[in-house]
C-alpha cells in the first residue's frame, strides 16, 4: 500500500480535557512524561499498516533501527483545527493509559511525540509508538472458517455424507491461544480501574515472536471513574460487540466488556461474527439495536461444548450483575472448561481403543490455501 509523505498540520491549541486530569489524579503512577520522546524527523516510514475514521497506523524505523507501530491523526483530519484537538487529546489520553500497563497478553507503548503537552501546541501530527504486532483475530477467524470448510468438504467426500461439524480440538485450541490471553489482559485492565469499551476481533493482534494475544486498540478505553463522572459521553463502540445497556445510553461498565468477550468468545469458538444478519448500515441500526436491547442473541448450536455455551451465555446475560467478572473466567470459568474438554478426550480415546477403531484407516492429507496441512482419518 503506497504511503504519502506525512503533512505538517496548524499550529492548534491543546486543552487537556477534564476527564484526563481526573484519570492522573486517579492513578498517579500512570504518566506520559515517563515515555521516552521522539522527533518526527528521526522516524523513517516504511509502509502503512492500517487506517482509522480519524487515525493511520505505520510501520516505522527509529533511528536505532527498531521497528514499531506508529499512530498517528490521519491527514484528512489535521486540516480541521477543531476536530484535530479533541482526536489529538485522545490520541494523548491512549499514549497515557498505555503508559501505566505492564502486561504480555496487553500492546506496550514506546514512545511518544516531543512534548505535546508543555508545548501548549502541536506543530506537527501527534503520535505515539508502540510494538508490532501480526495479523489480528479478524484476519485469522477468515482463514480459519475458510480451512474448517476445506477439511469438512474432503471429509464428507471421503465419508460419503455432508458434515458440518466444527473441529473440538480446533476450537479448544483456539481456545488455548487466543481466549485465556485476552482474558487475562482484561482481568489485569479491570484490575486496573479501565475499562475497554471496544473489545473485537480486530483490535486483538498476536506477538511477532511469542504468538501470544495482545490487546492493542486503547482508543476508547477510559478509567473507570472517569467513566462513572461523565454522564454525557457519546455511544463508542462497534455494534455487533455491544452491550444493551450501552445501547441504551447507560455508562459503559467492567460488565460491559465481558459482554464484548462473551461476542468474541463466539465468534472464536464458531468461526462466524455475531448476528451475521446485520449489515450495519446506518438504516438498519435502530432496529439491530432494539433486537439486542430485547434480549436477542446468536444460537449456540454450533458449538460442541456444554461449558463454553454456558460461559459465552452467562457473558452476554442481559443484566450486567449477571455476567462474570473477567477475575472469574480466568481463575474458574476457563479452567472448568479446559479440565472437562481433556476428560472428554480421553474418555473418546478410550471408547476407541476398546472399539478397535484405531485400527484399518485410511489417511489423506493435503493443503489447505493457507498452507495448512489438514488431515482426514475414515475407518476401512
Amino acid at each position: 500500500m503506497s504511503v504519502d509523505a506525512m503533512i505538517m498540520a496548524p499550529s492548534l491549541q491543546l486543552h487537556i480535557p477534564m476527564e484526563l486530569q481526573i484519570y492522573s489524579e486517579a492513578d498517579p503512577d500512570t504518566k506520559i512524561t515517563d515515555l521516552p520522546t521522539f522527533e518526527e524527523s528521526s522516524i523513517r516510514k516504511i509502509c502503512k499498516l492500517g487506517s482509522g475514521c480519524h487515525h493511520d497506523v505505520y510501520l516505522v524505523s527509529t533511528q536505532s533501527r527498531q521497528q514499531l507501530a506508529l499512530k498517528c491523526l490521519s491527514q484528512s483530519t489535521v486540516p480541521n483545527q477543531d476536530l484535530s484537538a479533541d482526536l489529538t487529546n485522545d490520541l494523548i489520553m491512549e499514549a497515557q493509559i498505555l503508559a501505566g500497563l505492564d502486561h504480555e497478553n496487553i500492546i506496550k507503548v514506546r514512545g511518544v511525540s516531543c512534548n505535546p503537552i508543555e508545548s501548549g501546541t502541536a506543530g506537527s501530527r501527534y503520535f505515539f509508538l508502540m510494538d508490532v504486532l501480526s495479523d489480528s483475530l479478524f484476519d485469522r477467524v477468515q482463514r480459519w472458517s475458510k480451512d474448517e470448510s476445506c477439511f469438512n468438504g474432503i471429509k464428507s467426500f471421503i465419508l460419503g455424507k455432508r458434515t458440518r461439524k466444527l473441529d473440538p480440538k480446533k476450537m479448544m485450541s483456539r481456545m488455548e491461544t487466543v481466549a485465556i490471553g485476552v482474558a487475562q489482559g482484561m482481568a489485569y485492565l479491570h484490575n486496573k480501574g479501565v475499562v475497554l469499551q471496544d473489545l473485537k476481533p480486530a483490535n486483538i493482534g498476536f506477538d511477532m515472536e511469542t504468538g501470544q494475544a495482545r490487546i492493542f486498540d486503547f482508543g476508547m478505553a477510559r478509567h473507570s471513574l472517569d467513566l462513572s463522572m461523565n454522564k454525557t459521553a457519546e455511544i463508542c463502540g462497534t455494534p455487533r460487540y455491544m452491550a444493551p445497556e450501552i445501547m441504551k445510553g447507560e455508562t459503559p461498565t467492567k460488565a460491559s466488556d465481558v459482554y464484548s468477550f462473551g461476542c468474541v468468545l463466539y465468534t472464536l469458538c464458531s468461526l462466524k461474527v455475531p448476528f451475521r444478519s446485520f449489515a450495519a448500515k446506518e438504516n438498519e441500526l435502530e432496529e439491530f439495536k432494539a433486537m439486542v436491547i430485547a434480549g436477542e442473541r446468536p444460537s449456540l448450536k454450533c458449538i460442541p461444548c456444554p461449558l463454553v455455551r454456558s460461559l459465552i451465555q452467562d457473558c452476554w446475560a442481559q443484566d450486567p450483575l449477571d455476567r462474570p467478572t473477567f477475575n472469574e473466567i480466568v481463575e474458574e470459568r476457563l479452567p472448568d472448561i479446559r479440565t472437562e474438554c481433556n476428560n472428554t478426550k480421553q474418555k473418546k480415546l478410550i471408547k476407541r481403543i476398546d472399539s478397535g477403531s484405531l485400527n484399518d484407516s485410511i489417511h489423506v492429507s493435503f493443503r489447505s490455501d493457507s498452507g495448512i496441512t489438514i488431515s482426514v482419518k475414515s475407518s476401512l
